[in-house]
């Protein structure tokens, strides 16, 4: 099980009311797995040693946030299936945009900047990182 698959697990559960979770410190939480993974990403391969299982709790825990997106724009009964089916497929081509215009922006500033991969990436994620940090303070000033 990697990171969409364990947000599908998680997803159905709190749709289905099987799961219950308050939701702000979700929402810092997944802030802070933002930051996380950007800290992760500036470190060098070697020394990353988390791996699938943090993909795949990272994964749990955004599932539990993608429920509580859903819960907002409301889940008909009679089709929860396809509901989240449709909302799965919509978060994953969400993803893949996102993850598109980041590697788009990274190439248009490496060749505008005339910046090495390796320092641009460093420069993402601490940017992403950043922002991350700041999210979670955010909410966790929220609930608290």
């Amino acid at each position: 099980m990697d990171y969409q698959p364990a947000a599908s697990v998680t997803l159905a559960l709190a749709v289905l009311g099987w799961v219950s979770v308050p939701i702000p410190p979700i929402e810092a939480s997944i802030a802070l797995s933002i930051a996380f993974v950007a800290r992760e990403a500036i470190l060098p391969q070697a020394s990353r040693r988390h791996g699938f299982w943090l993909v795949a709790a990272f994964g749990l825990l955004h599932g539990l946030g993608f429920a509580s997106a859903l819960a907002e724009i409301g889940v008909d009964p009679r089709h929860l299936l396809l509901s989240l089916l449709v909302f799965n497929v919509g978060v994953e081509l969400g993803q893949l945009l996102f993850i598109g215009g980041v590697l788009g922006a990274m190439m248009a500033a490496r060749r505008i900047l005339v910046m090495d991969s390796r320092r641009l990436r460093s420069a993402t994620a601490f940017g992403l990182g950043t922002l991350g940090m700041v999210w979670t303070f955010e909410r966790v000033t929220g609930f608290l």
